[in-house]
């Protein structure tokens, strides 16, 4: 039975870990979100991960998640054929 109260212990503090990371990784303001280059902060990430890091790599994967979301919204959408350039 003890592990198993472990186990709930540790899923509650991953779930806090996460709703903390989300939360700071909502609160970036639009001139920091326009220069995260997902890229870096995946390979970061992927860096944490390796080092067991869970806190850093938490904050890192809501970045990556809303850097990619912010980025996507405002991504120029693809010209049509024969439309001019400006």
């Amino acid at each position: 039975m003890s592990e198993s109260f472990e186990e709930f212990l540790a899923a509650e503090r991953e779930l806090g870990r996460q709703a903390w990371a989300q939360a700071e990784a909502a609160a970036l303001p639009e001139q920091d979100l326009a220069g995260l280059d997902p890229v870096q902060l995946r390979d970061d990430l992927a860096d944490c991960d390796a080092n067991q890091q869970p806190t850093t790599a938490a904050l890192l994967r809501a970045m990556l998640d809303r850097a990619i979301a912010w980025q996507t919204t405002r991504a120029r959408p693809p010209r049509r054929q024969g439309e001019a350039e400006r």
